[in-house]
């Protein structure tokens, strides 16, 4: 496996689809699709903020990817980089890593002091486990956030 920066987004659909399966957008009252997946990423390859980042198995094609930004001084005077998104279909989670080591390069890259990664109730029955594995990464448990349908 291996990460690349993607330019194409639309290449990214089949791997949104495996997303749909899993995620639990409807249990928070959110209408997700792959489609508007796709045309958020988009988005952020409008600006030089932000970035996708796509792995890639060499017999599958995409199988993950992940969308992120880097705003100027957040919380300081450096600016920060967030991940807005990411997901791996299950068979290849192992690659999980070489995206978050990726997201790290560009973050520094950007002169981000900070990289925030998420682990969203809402994306899948992962939190739990994505916490975990946060953990063991050595990263700090930053803020608990909660929602509410208006």
């Amino acid at each position: 496996m291996r990460v690349e920066y993607v330019e194409d987004i639309d290449v990214l659909y089949e791997v949104g689809m495996h997303w749909m399966a899993e995620h639990r957008g409807k249990e928070f009252g959110f209408d997700v699709t792959a489609e508007s997946i796709i045309a958020d990423a988009k988005e952020w390859l409008a600006t030089e903020a932000g970035c996708v980042i796509g792995l890639v198995d060499e017999k599958e094609g995409y199988v993950g990817f992940m969308s992120l930004f880097c705003v100027p001084k957040f919380l300081g005077l450096r600016p920060i980089a967030f991940e807005k998104y990411w997901y791996v279909i299950p068979e290849f989670r192992i690659g999980a890593i070489l995206m978050m080591n990726e997201a790290k390069r560009w973050a520094k890259a950007k002169g981000a002091s900070h990289l925030i990664l998420s682990a969203s109730a809402m994306a899948s029955d992962m939190h739990k486990h994505l916490c975990d594995l946060y953990e063991r990464l050595h990263m700090q448990l930053f803020e608990t956030s909660y929602i509410t349908e208006l």
